[in-house]
């Protein structure tokens, strides 16, 4: 009968389509009816950081919370397969086991060779920046702190030409220290726009 809800609803959806499209059905099925530390849905976090790295970075955006926030197990099964090899590695890399230390599990970031677990992570904790009412500060300062060593690798390894505008806008707000690289090299400026010291904490 129309308008009737059926006797037996149908499951998650299994993922199909492009694998951004399938990476964004992962998410969804993996994040239902989870909220953030704001009680706002938690599928939009993955989205947004989706959104400010670049495309070679987004199936691993929208994947990056899953493994560690999916209520069953295996959540990634669908789609692990095809995924690259370099995907693969970023989201083992974003993983952190409750058991390892914040500040070692960033420098296991830091010094990988996957840049696309620096561009991730990096979007990741721009977003976990924005302000918001009651936020420990304990915690945006041990954000900020990951941020800073992480964009200094990201640096070092000349990767910031990467950064997608909307990246450097967010960046800018949640770190204003931090200055998004110019559009022109000044003479006291490195040549991706930032002072020689790089993202630097005053």
């Amino acid at each position: 009968m129309i308008g009737q809800r059926p006797k037996n609803p149908p499951g998650p959806a299994e993922p199909t389509g492009g694998i951004l499209e399938r990476a964004i059905v992962v998410a969804t099925n993996a994040h239902a009816g989870q909220t953030d530390k704001q009680g706002q849905p938690k599928m939009l976090h993955p989205l947004r950081v989706m959104l400010t790295v670049p495309p070679e970075a987004r199936v691993v955006a929208l994947l990056h919370d899953v493994m560690e926030d999916a209520p069953y197990a295996r959540p990634l099964e669908s789609i692990y397969t095809d995924l690259a090899e370099g995907e693969r590695e970023a989201l083992e890399l974003l993983t952190r086991d409750k058991t390892e230390e914040y500040t070692a599990y960033i420098e296991r970031i830091a010094q990988s060779g996957n840049r696309l677990a620096r561009l991730v992570k990096c979007a990741d904790l721009v977003d976990n920046l924005r302000p918001w009412p009651g936020a420990p500060a304990g915690l945006r300062e041990r954000y900020a702190n990951a941020l800073d060593r992480l964009f200094e690798a990201l640096r070092a390894r000349g990767e910031t030409a990467l950064l997608e505008p909307e990246f450097r806008r967010k960046l800018a707000r949640a770190r204003p220290e931090t200055r998004p690289p110019a559009p022109r090299r000044a003479p006291s400026e490195s040549s991706e726009g930032f002072p020689p010291g790089g993202c630097v904490r005053r």
